[in-house]
């Protein structure tokens, strides 16, 4: 895979927060680049991993990275787990149970944990409204109040805006 410019920061930036892809385990980085590469409809080998993460960094911490289901398709992870979308767009793993979301695996990947808030009062979001958005940047745990804040912004200035207070 080729990378078009010139250097690539390996992090990330949301307003004043910054997320370091070098962080990520080296199991969390491979699942991670590789969806975002089936997402812009690339492949991502295992060496690629390192290269996609950057070229992804690079782009402004405001744009949707978007795992867009043609309703028909399902995405195989690195690992083989297969997902599926709803018609809300909302990505699944298709097997196990309780219902595992996209968004909690991606939660997990951002903070290191898959259980609720610390208050049980939280749950994993997306900040941009887009339910198939793939970028760590957009993923927040929420109170119900701040997840309700949200959908009132998103009604008034359209998906993948981002309530200021979120931001810069």
């Amino acid at each position: 895979m080729t990378v078009d410019g010139a250097s690539i920061a390996p992090m990330a930036s949301m307003g004043n927060e910054t997320i370091d892809y070098t962080a990520l385990s080296a199991a969390d980085a491979r699942w991670y680049a590789d969806i975002l590469a089936f997402a812009a409809g690339e492949k991502c080998s295992a060496h690629d991993t390192t290269t996609v993460l950057a070229r992804f960094s690079d782009l402004p911490w405001t744009k949707c990275v978007r795992l867009m289901s043609d309703g028909q398709s399902d995405y195989f992870d690195a690992n083989g787990v297969r997902w599926a979308a709803d018609t809300k767009g909302r990505w699944h793993r298709t097997r196990g149970r309780p219902l595992f979301r996209l968004q909690q695996r991606l939660g997990h990947i951002r903070y290191h944990r898959y259980t609720l808030g610390p208050h049980n009062d939280e749950f994993v979001s997306h900040i941009c409204g887009f339910k198939d958005c793939l970028r760590l940047e957009h993923i927040k745990y929420q109170s119900k109040r701040e997840d309700i804040a949200d959908k009132r912004h998103h009604k008034r200035f359209g998906l993948g805006s981002i309530r200021p207070e979120l931001g810069l």
